[in-house]
């Protein structure tokens, strides 16, 4: 699964992947993962970067609020 709102909140937020790392602990490898789709996220990853990144779970796995 693809997270389409990953790499757009985490360049609003002026973040690297190592700088969404250190705020996350997640590793700068498992983000790219994520942000090309080449891994799926755990719930726990999903909460982690929503709350990091001050947008709801939605927007990461679709790119914007549904509405």
């Amino acid at each position: 699964m693809k997270l389409p709102g990953l790499r757009m909140a985490r360049k609003r937020n002026d973040l690297t992947q190592f700088g969404l790392q250190e705020k996350t602990g997640i590793t700068e490898a498992r983000l790219c993962r994520l942000e090309t789709g080449r891994s799926a996220p755990t719930d726990y990853e999903l909460s982690t970067l929503a709350n990091a990144l001050g947008v709801t779970q939605e927007e990461l796995r679709y790119g914007s609020k549904p509405e």
